[in-house]
């Protein structure tokens, strides 16, 4: 949320910024180069799941006296990710398909 939250008001601010002529910019830039930026973000929902799988049982205390799992804290990261990060390595990878700016 909070990277997402940074690139949006980027993405304002870029808006505001620019004018109608300069919108079209983008035209004529080819689509792999936006599929490798999708390949680099959906990568790393593949860490997060590798991390969940080889996560060792590890049980940690904080300050408090609450006891962790390790393993548990790995599988929800997992979970998150993939819920998360793949729904928008998806949209973007439509999104891009879809783009009549851009060039196959």
């Amino acid at each position: 949320m909070c990277v997402w939250t940074i690139f949006q008001l980027y993405a304002l601010y870029i808006h505001r910024q620019t004018s109608a002529a300069n919108a079209t910019s983008l035209t004529g830039e080819p689509k792999s180069h936006w599929h490798q930026i999708i390949a680099l973000y959906g990568a790393l929902i593949l860490d997060f799941l590798s991390m969940a799988a080889l996560a060792t049982h590890v049980v940690l205390v904080d300050k408090a006296g609450q006891s962790w799992n390790s393993k548990a804290m790995y599988e929800t990261l997992a979970l998150v990710s993939i819920f998360s990060m793949l729904f928008v390595t998806c949209l973007c990878f439509i999104k891009v398909q879809t783009s009549n700016r851009l060039r196959p």
